[in-house]
């Protein structure tokens, strides 16, 4: 980080040589600001959907199995809660402009974006036997977490026009690198209760995996600057954001009945599937976790995909 800022400030001291200076006042601009922007990272996305595909394997597929071949006389399922995917984060930062000309600005700012979701499920099934009587099985998700969150220092370059006497236009351009950190943390507990409350089968799996990576940023957007006072703007401005992190890697833990496994690795779309007696199921899941001899598995590289449209409002104050 400290680099960066050291490559801006040299940047800026070399843009100021560069160009001459117009005796206006007030060519410095220090802006706050916060807002929405939507975000779809498919691949970290993929985990709930790898999750639904294997939960559905080994409890609705199997019970219709047991039912079709008459070994149960019927089951039925009852969920609590939902998967959350991540489809938006909140932008937050601060940057420092200075105006070269009255219209024509250079930037140096910084932002982070953090996104999470906690999903809390219960699937329960009730199942009949073959002499009517009905048992349980449970498998609770408590909780199951997906988030990501980017750090962003970034230089810019600002266009601005004049509207009226308390409105401006202005267009902007920015880019910089992008350091991200993405997670998944799952706590699952199955338990199998007989009709009369008897725990007659319970487990515990807990599994968490960490990346961090490094990539690139780059926004475009437009905005309106609306003066309050002659030091003070609000302003609303919009655009699109590409952000992106293509190799990331870090470390995970899984425990499994007081086992405990820790490894470090690259993370991949890893292809994951299984074959039993009634059926197959086969999907990607997210991870850092090779085993050797897995490395067939790998599908591609994981991507961690933060970009998207943002809408945010802020505070300028200039001097």
């Amino acid at each position: 980080m400290k680099k960066i800022l050291v490559a801006g400030y040299l940047i800026l001291s070399v843009v100021l040589f560069i160009f001459p200076q117009e005796k206006n006042k007030r060519k410095f601009h220090f802006e706050i600001y916060g807002g929405f922007s939507s975000l779809n990272p498919k691949h970290l996305n993929l985990r709930i959907e790898a999750e639904e595909t294997i939960a559905k394997f080994w409890y609705e597929d199997y019970y219709t199995f047991l039912k079709n071949n008459n070994q149960i006389l019927s089951f039925r399922k009852n969920r609590e809660g939902k998967f959350k995917k991540i489809k938006h984060g909140i932008p937050l930062g601060l940057r420092l402009k200075y105006y070269l000309k009255k219209s024509l600005a250079i930037s140096l700012g910084f932002k982070y974006i953090s996104i999470e979701q906690v999903s809390y499920v219960i699937d329960q099934y009730t199942i009949t036997d073959t002499s009517g009587s009905e048992y349980i099985s449970r498998s609770e998700y408590s909780p199951f977490t997906l988030s990501a969150a980017g750090y962003l220092p970034m230089l810019g370059i600002h266009y601005r026009k004049k509207i009226s006497a308390s409105l401006e236009f202005e267009a902007f351009i920015t880019g910089g690198p992008l350091f991200a950190t993405c997670r998944f943390a799952i706590e699952q507990k199955d338990q199998q209760i007989s009709s009369d409350g008897i725990i007659l089968d319970d487990s515990t799996w807990m599994i968490e995996e960490k990346g961090k990576g490094t990539g690139a940023a780059w926004e475009v957007g437009t905005r309106i600057n609306i003066k309050i006072s002659n030091r003070i703007h609000f302003f609303i401005e919009g655009g699109y954001a590409f952000q992106k992190v293509n190799r990331l890697s870090g470390p995970g833990t899984e425990k499994l009945n007081g086992i405990t496994k820790t490894w470090e690795g690259d993370w991949g779309l890893k292809e994951y599937g299984r074959g039993t007696y009634w059926g197959t199921f086969y999907t990607l899941t997210p991870s850092n976790h090779l085993q050797p001899g897995e490395e067939s598995l790998r599908a591609r590289n994981f991507e961690l995909d933060l970009s998207g449209l943002q809408m945010r409002t802020g505070f300028s104050y200039r001097f």
